[in-house]
């Protein structure tokens, strides 16, 4: 049974298992009254209770749905529809989803106006699927009580409440102006179907209030004719600053049509939305802005570049404007908006004579997608022979954006490693972190660097050689050298990557022993960590990692245990001080002394069940899994575990659902409980669990 634990545990322990991970999530409540008897309880219910009921109702879901009209009389009890309350019961309506749509447009026609308003109320939110209620949304108009959440439902409706727009029109004579803005704002949601409301809209443009003003504009945009241009230009110069910005984003939204408006947007290009508006009508703006590069203020003048920057299709005529003001950062981000279009012209400037202007140059083609073969050579070619070493920098950081080419990027920054500049080879060592993995034939090389003389140079060698991992076989001796450098981050990533090597890092085993000494916890931790991950090659080791049992640190105390669960029969005779760990003030401590002993056959079931139950009740993944490997290995003698384990079975973690079902498994007759959860767990997503999941089956004596 101990070499099927330590066939299966290969890997188990990261450094992640020092930290108290997040706990499953717990499984989804379950309803405690039926919906009949929710529905009898909202009859007599006060505010305060509503919140309990909806949320019941919400657990049902679609079963929930012959409780609508429960809801809808809640609702219509409500004096004012804006506060909490009615948005948590429109939610349980729509909670209950598109079959609750029948029961709410049956409301519409009730007796009771409160019960109208409430059902109009809840149209809103479910929008086009709603559009059967058009017709009852368009009657309800008329009623005093109810129009004003009709209006919202028919603009929620959009385009598919085309049939209202006669009755919609007719409404904008209202003499209250707040239902006229919102009648407005509903004919702008139809949108170009509502074509027929473009003469009372402009009448409505004229309204005395600056509200109702305001929407009418916005939906003279949303119908997008270009009937209304000139009206809205001068609608740029109302009293009023929420009339001025409505009319530039309707020129904005009736696009290339709106082109006559061109001057007057210029005239207001401090406001965004002016700038927006010419950006949207397209290649009629781009000369009046790119002449507003120039302008002296800046508002106008990075307005102008967001504008072409945003423009569709890209502006082409602005590129070389654009190139010439690349020292501007809005400059760089429209010329990286339009994409490839800007490359031939960028691709030029790298002949510039001035290093800042190729620098600039570089940011834009470096942040270009897809990378070409054009750029990446251009730009790699540079970096070994542009004269400027800003140039230089600026290629080594941009470079380390493209993901997708490694192969190339990689060589060419890990001979930047050897720049001449310290911030070039600087940006060349985080650009090779961020490629991972696949920058690992540049380990050697930054490993070199950790005997660099700037410590920020050392320090980010670190960091990129931790995002790269295991490093070749050839960098081991370097490493042991390395593990009593003066700095410690050196010293902790050393131990690390040695660690990462597992097996294969035998030859340096003397050196981590040495380092279990270090003043650093950090360092000790991962000196442990990899002898552990080394295994029983690491047995020279035991008698320094049985000293490590009694660190002042808990986590080097359970990388010490873990280590010598690790290495097997050699460690048998430090088992009297794991057992004394097993007494630790530290749980994380006990599990893994416990795990360790269990590894080397020296753990008794009446020792060490405390300790799994323990660990198979707390939030930690880690712990969780180390506690089902103890009671596997406990077998039938780990029947009281059953329940927990049984539960683990439904945890977020693979791990934990892995070693649950194999502990359940090795129990054996004693698990017939959990046949159910096992048989479940045989759809599971991951292949491991569905294994376990099958032996476990198997061994109890299912089918």
């Amino acid at each position: 049974m101990l070499k099927a634990i330590l066939r299966r545990t290969l890997g188990l322990f990261v450094v992640a298992v020092f930290v108290l991970l997040p706990g499953n999530a717990p499984a989804q409540d379950q309803p405690k009254l039926s919906v009949d008897e929710v529905i009898e309880k909202m009859k007599t219910a006060d505010e305060s209770d509503l919140f309990g009921l909806a949320g019941e109702l919400s657990l049902h879901g679609e079963a929930a749905v012959k409780a609508v009209p429960a809801l809808l009389e809640a609702l219509s009890r409500i004096e004012y529809l804006e506060n909490k309350l009615p948005w948590v019961l429109r939610d349980t309506i729509c909670a209950i989803g598109p079959s609750a749509i029948a029961p709410v447009l049956r409301a519409l026609k009730d007796a009771k106006p409160e019960m109208r308003n409430a059902a109009a109320y809840v149209i809103v939110y479910f929008g086009p699927e709603a559009r059967e209620a058009v017709a009852d949304l368009t009657a309800l108009l008329e009623d005093k009580v109810a129009r004003c959440y009709a209006v919202h439902a028919l603009g929620a409706i959009r385009d598919q409440a085309a049939a209202a727009v006669p009755a919609l029109v007719k409404c904008l004579d209202d003499s209250d102006a707040s239902f006229r803005a919102a009648v407005a704002g509903a004919l702008g949601s139809v949108g170009p179907k509502a074509e027929a409301a473009l003469a009372p809209l402009l009448k409505t443009l004229g309204d005395s209030k600056a509200n109702v003003r305001a929407a009418a504009a916005g939906a003279l945009g949303a119908i997008k004719s270009a009937r209304p241009v000139p009206d809205l230009i001068k609608a740029m110069n109302d009293d009023d600053d929420r009339v001025k910005d409505a009319a530039m984003q309707a020129l904005g939204e009736i696009g290339p049509p709106a082109a006559e408006a061109v001057p007057a947007l210029v005239e207001m290009m401090r406001c965004s939305q002016a700038c927006d508006a010419l950006s949207k009508i397209g290649s009629a703006s781009v000369p009046a802005l790119i002449k507003a590069m120039n302008d002296d203020d800046y508002r106008v003048k990075h307005g102008a570049m967001r504008a072409l920057g945003e423009m569709v299709p890209p502006a082409a005529e602005a590129i070389l404007a654009l190139v010439e003001m690349i020292e501007d950062s809005e400059a760089r981000d429209a010329l990286e908006k339009m994409g490839s279009a800007c490359v031939p012209a960028l691709m030029k400037t790298l002949g510039n004579a001035n290093g800042e202007v190729r620098g600039n140059c570089v940011k834009v083609l470096g942040r270009l997608r897809p990378v070409t073969s054009e750029v990446r050579d251009a730009l790699l070619g540079l970096l070994g022979t542009d004269k400027d070493p800003k140039v230089r920098l600026e290629i080594a950081y941009e470079i380390g954006r493209w993901a997708t080419e490694a192969a190339s990027v990689v060589p060419a920054l890990t001979e930047t490693l050897r720049d001449s500049d310290a911030d070039v080879r600087l940006n060349a060592v985080y650009s090779l972190g961020r490629f991972g993995p696949a920058a690992k034939s540049a380990s050697l090389q930054l490993i070199s660097m950790l005997r660099d003389s700037d410590e920020t140079a050392r320090n980010a060698a670190t960091d990129s050689l931790c995002q790269i991992g295991a490093p070749p076989l050839e960098a081991i001796p370097d490493l042991m050298k390395r593990l009593s450098d003066g700095n410690e981050r050196v010293r902790r990533t050393c131990a690390w990557l040695l660690g990462q090597l597992g097996a294969q890092a035998k030859p340096a085993v003397d050196a981590l022993a040495k380092a279990l000494d270090d003043k650093d916890p950090q360092v000790r931790n991962y000196a442990a960590e990899a002898l552990g991950l080394i295994g029983p090659g690491a047995a020279p080791a035991a008698d320094a990692l049985a000293r490590c049992l009694r660190d002042p640190e808990p986590a080097v105390r359970i990388s010490a245990a873990f280590a010598l669960g690790a290495i097997g029969d050699k460690a048998k005779p430090h088992t009297k001080a794991l057992t004394e760990l097993l007494q630790d003030k530290e749980s994380r401590v006990r599990v893994w002394a416990a795990l360790a002993l269990a590894r080397l056959a020296s753990l008794t079931a009446e020792a060490g069940m405390p300790i799994v139950l323990e660990a198979l009740k707390t939030d930690c993944d880690t712990m969780r899994s180390s506690g089902a490997e103890i009671a596997g290995a406990f077998g039938p003698n780990a029947a009281q575990a059953v329940p927990l384990l049984r539960e683990n079975l439904k945890g977020l973690s693979t791990q934990v659902r892995k070693w649950s079902a194999w502990a359940l498994g090795c129990i054996g007759q004693g698990a017939k409980d959990a046949m159910p959860a096992l048989k479940e767990c045989l759809q599971d997503a991951d292949d491991e669990v569905r294994s376990f999941a099958q032996e476990a089956i198997n061994k109890i004596g299912g089918k």
